[in-house]
Parts: C-alpha cells; sequence; structure tokens
C-alpha cells in the first residue's frame, strides 16, 4: 500500500457541474462495504442512519407480489403463505 495513495480532489455530475466535496449525502449500499469491505474503510466515517431488509428478501417479496413465479402446487416442496 502506498504512503501517501492519491486523494479525489474535483468530481463532476454527468452534466459536468462540480460536486460539493464538503456536502453530507445519503448513500445505500452493502452492510459489507458499509462495514469497511473490500477495502473500502472511507464508509467507516460515515452513520448509518436506516437499515432495511437484505437484497434477496426484497427481491423474493417484488417475486411474490408480482407473481412472477410460476410453481405446481403439486409438488409441495414450497409453501407460499400469503
Amino acid at each position: 500500500m502506498k504512503a501517501n495513495p492519491p486523494a479525489v480532489t474535483t468530481m463532476l455530475f454527468d452534466n459536468g457541474e462540480p460536486v460539493d466535496l464538503e456536502a453530507e449525502i445519503l448513500v445505500a449500499t452493502s452492510k459489507f462495504v458499509a462495514g469497511g469491505g473490500d477495502g473500502c474503510s472511507s464508509w467507516l466515517k460515515g452513520e448509518i442512519l436506516r437499515e432495511a431488509a437484505k437484497i434477496p428478501e426484497v427481491v423474493a417479496d417484488f417475486m411474490m407480489k408480482k407473481r412472477l413465479l410460476q410453481y405446481p402446487e403439486h409438488e409441495g416442496r414450497i409453501t407460499i403463505i400469503e
């Protein structure tokens, strides 16, 4: 690891406007990354405001609500609870 890693000095939005590097922002990320995983230690400086359901739970809920899966009930391996 470098003793003096490069620092971000300027960031631009897609429209070319500069991003205020001093602004507080709200982001969504995984618990792994928020905990400094994958070398993202700068996330440790932030504050977790709210924790939500895990991604697989959100996907499963969405699929159930939209009825995206067809499952023959006679197989008996899965029980759908309304």
